[in-house]
């Protein structure tokens, strides 16, 4: 994997972790981290995971910014308040992931600014939802 797919892949995972969702095994995020492309011809083409919001279809599609982007420099939107920005984004991540949350953080979650930033702040994430 080339290391724009590495970064990539770490920080949509640190990006999920937030949430308490851990979606990848972290031994094998650190065995992918300290990989090496040996022979450039053998570079992956396309979307290197089954993450659907790798590709940039499904991207648009849902109308979401990859944590890897200047997201708070690319989203607009209505309201005045610059803290919640990437909520929408967020949400779109975490709707694709609900399978890895816990039973509880699922009883608790309502889609809402709010909301998340508790869940956020009980897994250790910022103290809003960027």
């Amino acid at each position: 994997m080339d290391d724009d797919d590495k970064k990539w892949s770490a920080l949509e995972e640190q990006g999920l972790n937030k949430f308490g969702i851990i979606s990848k095994n972290p031994e094998d995020n650190a065995i992918v981290a300290n990989g090496v492309m040996k022979d450039k011809k053998m570079h992956l083409t396309g979307v290197h995971c089954y993450n659907i919001l790798r590709n940039p279809r499904y991207a648009q599609a849902f109308q979401y910014f990859a944590v890897y982007s200047d997201r708070k420099g690319l989203i607009i939107d209505d309201d005045k308040d610059e803290t919640n920005d990437e909520a929408q984004s967020d949400i779109v991540a975490i709707a694709l992931n609900l399978a890895y949350l816990t039973r509880e953080d699922l009883n608790e979650m309502k889609f809402d600014k709010e909301s998340l930033t508790e869940i956020s702040k009980k897994h250790g994430g910022s103290n809003a939802i960027n």
